[in-house]
């Protein structure tokens, strides 16, 4: 499916294969494989903070001339609501790297334990 150049917004889609992130061309493709995709890489919790990784399945680069790799997962470390934290980066083994590093940092800060959490166990509970 073709759209207008002015929709950029529609650029630098990607789905997952496994753990590779595959270019995805077709907006609507995109949309129906996000709908049910487990984009989730990682979550934990550190004392306060909760530590989540995913998947974007958007290239978040700035300016779209920028040099590299996409920036498409992201772990944001939460204490209630506000992010303290917030990195990016491209392939799912850095993403893992990168939520490791994140939680043995705040482990470390703040003398907690990291309690990794099966993130389906942690999705509120559907409204009957």
């Amino acid at each position: 499916m073709e759209f207008p150049h002015g929709l950029g917004l529609f650029r630098g889609l990607y789905i997952l294969v496994g753990q590779t992130a595959v270019p995805c061309e077709d907006p609507l493709d995109w949309f129906k494989w996000k709908s049910t995709a487990d984009v989730q890489v990682a979550l934990a919790k550190v004392g306060k903070y909760r530590v989540s990784t995913v998947f974007l399945g958007k290239d978040l680069r700035l300016f779209r001339n920028e040099r590299g790799a996409p920036l498409l997962f992201e772990t944001a470390s939460f204490e209630g609501e506000e992010i303290r934290i917030l990195w990016r980066c491209s392939t799912w083994l850095e993403a893992e790297a990168q939520h490791k590093h994140i939680c043995e940092e705040l482990a470390k800060e703040h003398g907690d334990a990291i309690e990794e959490i099966p993130w389906r166990e942690a999705l509120p509970e559907p409204p009957a």
